[in-house]
């Protein structure tokens, strides 16, 4: 059994890996701003708080031996900080807690899945998700430097 932490954990590939995880034995904390839609588990700790405040994400995060990160907008296509901001929390929290495994998983068509994308998946993600796909962009950037 391991401990695990996931931020954003709350819909979609989140979710899926709070269920996944509590299925194969490990134990899981969660951080995300609802949460109402994870299931009751004796080995699930359901933090509600925000993964850009530092003593939210600490919490979560302390005692972990690995940290999954789903941060997500939803359905929200406006440009946001929340990455950015989130960023600084965690470079912020890993020199408070020691280096702990990270795994950050982002919606497809930011960073290196662009490379997977055909010309009309291109076309929508640019149409549709500009201002997302942006700030991805420049967070995925960002945190290849700051790391």
């Amino acid at each position: 059994m391991k401990t695990l932490a996931i931020i954003g954990a709350s819909a979609g590939a989140g979710l899926e890996c709070v269920r996944i995880a509590l299925e194969r034995g490990h134990q899981v904390t969660t951080l995300s701003r609802s949460v109402v839609s994870l299931p009751a588990h004796s080995r699930l700790n359901a933090i509600q708080g925000s993964a850009t405040k530092l003593d939210d994400l600490q919490r979560a995060c302390t005692g972990a031996d690995a940290v999954l990160i789903t941060l997500g907008t939803g359905m929200d296509r406006k440009p946001t900080t929340l990455y950015t901001d989130f960023g600084q929390a965690l470079l912020q929290m890993q020199e408070r807690l020691g280096a702990t495994p990270i795994q950050i998983l982002t919606g497809f068509g930011a960073g290196d899945s662009a490379a997977y994308q055909g010309v009309i998946a291109k076309m929508l993600f640019r149409l549709l998700l500009k201002a997302v796909l942006t700030t991805k962009l420049n967070w995925s950037a960002w945190w290849k430097a700051a790391v």
